[in-house]
């Protein structure tokens, strides 16, 4: 069934504008949704509208589509010469050669899809505010910047800096903006890698009077970590934090082959997971904090409040 998807799936015309339909009535209630409208507009700040990473969806764009344009986009991307097979489990020859008979009958014909362009966007204003509900009682925040991928040598220690400054319950940000000031339920900030670059990005939903402050109180706790090396109990709890996230992430045989499927589709051996284990363990606070000085400036963040 899988090897038919993947080869022979036919699309036809009345499933298709059933899809639409309901995908633009799913598109009509989310835009009421003000962190919806948020996520769109910080991607589209970050990467551009026209950026495969900064796209979203619209209305029109929807109904214009057609089978032809979907034929297209399958032919181009969903062929075996695109596919890579991972199994896990209690997996044997027998397995194996179930899956060599069923995908390796035929040949691989290596159709390339067209290249996109991912290159910078144009630069453009930084801070955008949004009025997406009159009678909205919370502002939905975001907070972003552009930062390298897996592969630049930064990218770990800043899964360990990122975690300190608003990555789990622990944070800064919590501690500060949640737990102190009382502007959300919850706060939170990411390191987020894509195949051709990666952002970092803080979402909070703050009460409407009080969005402007989270963001103040955000690049607040910026500053103290370019100005302040982490105390040693908080660094180790973090690092104790992430070793053992990583654990539970190989927590079973499919648990593991996720994180294989991460390694190879990114091009990484296993040297790749034990350098991350070896970086947990000993980066210091006055690294972090070096890296803090590198990333975390203000004017190099785009700024999103739709309320």
């Amino acid at each position: 069934m899988i090897y038919e998807l993947i080869t022979d799936a036919v699309f036809p015309e009345h499933e298709i504008q059933i899809y639409k339909q309901n995908t633009i009535q799913r598109l009509l209630v989310n835009l009421r949704q003000s962190e919806f409208v948020a996520n769109q507009q910080i991607d589209a700040l970050l990467f551009g509208e026209d950026h495969p990473y900064g796209r979203f969806s619209r209305k029109e764009k929807i109904e214009a589509f057609s089978r032809e344009d979907l034929l297209a986009f399958y032919s181009a991307h969903y062929n075996l010469a695109n596919v890579k097979i991972l199994m896990g489990g209690k997996v044997g020859d027998a397995e194996v050669k179930l899956i060599n008979e069923v995908f390796g009958k035929t040949a691989i014909a290596d159709r390339k899809a067209k290249p996109m362009d991912f290159s910078a966007p144009p630069k453009h204003d930084r801070v955008v505010r949004v009025n997406n509900d009159p009678n909205g009682v919370q502002g939905a925040v975001r907070i972003g910047r552009l930062f390298p991928n897996r592969h630049h040598p930064d990218y770990s220690p800043m899964v360990v800096l990122n975690t300190l400054f608003g990555g789990y319950f622990g944070s800064r940000l919590m501690r500060n903006i949640r737990e102190d000031k009382g502007y959300t339920y919850g706060i939170h900030s990411t390191a987020t890698p894509y195949q051709h670059g990666g952002c970092l990005i803080v979402s909070t939903e703050a009460g409407r009077d009080v969005a402007e402050a989270a963001v103040k109180e955000t690049y607040h706790e910026m500053e103290v970590l370019c100005n302040e090396p982490a105390p040693d109990d908080e660094l180790l709890l973090v690092k104790n934090y992430l070793l053992g996230s990583l654990l539970a992430d190989l927590d079973g045989p499919f648990s593991i082959l996720y994180r294989w499927r991460t390694l190879i589709l990114n091009g990484f051996t296993e040297d790749y997971f034990n350098d991350n284990v070896r970086i947990y363990k000993t980066v210091t606070a006055k690294e972090l904090q070096a890296l803090a000085q590198k990333y975390y400036k203000p004017e190099e963040f785009y700024e999103v409040i739709v309320v």
